[in-house]
């Protein structure tokens, strides 16, 4: 299964991708939105693994951008964040219904999430 991972530290960025490979995963990372709507043009992956806050386009505006220009790829976005209690980042969290993860998280819970998520878009 092919996951696009979108993370801005480098750090996090490379664990959660070995953790991805290492559960069977084709990674491909990219380091904010802008980077991964990039990726998204070149080769739609299964599933979409995304941090909130980061510069240039955090992972509201990205997912905002992804209603926009992909649509069918909002249902398999997962997002990871830090920030899921500020009022804010609640509210957008219960609009997607999207999955989401508080870091710290324990790393099977992002592999079943996504594993999960590819699981629905086969069956769609």
């Amino acid at each position: 299964m092919r996951v696009l991972l979108v993370e801005d530290d480098l750090a996090n960025r490379e664990a959660l991708a070995r953790l991805l490979r290492k559960a069977g995963c084709e990674v491909v990372s990219a380091e904010n939105g802008l980077s991964a709507f990039e990726v998204l043009e070149r080769d739609p992956p299964e599933v979409i693994v995304s941090d909130l806050r980061m510069p240039e386009l955090g992972g509201v505006s990205f997912y905002e951008q992804l209603e926009e220009r992909y649509p069918t790829l909002c249902s398999r976005t997962v997002f990871v964040t830090a920030i899921a209690d500020e009022p804010p980042i609640r509210a957008f969290l219960d609009r997607t219904g999207q999955p989401y993860l508080t870091k710290p998280f324990h790393p099977p819970d992002l592999v079943n999430a996504v594993r999960e998520l590819a699981e629905r878009t086969r069956r769609a």
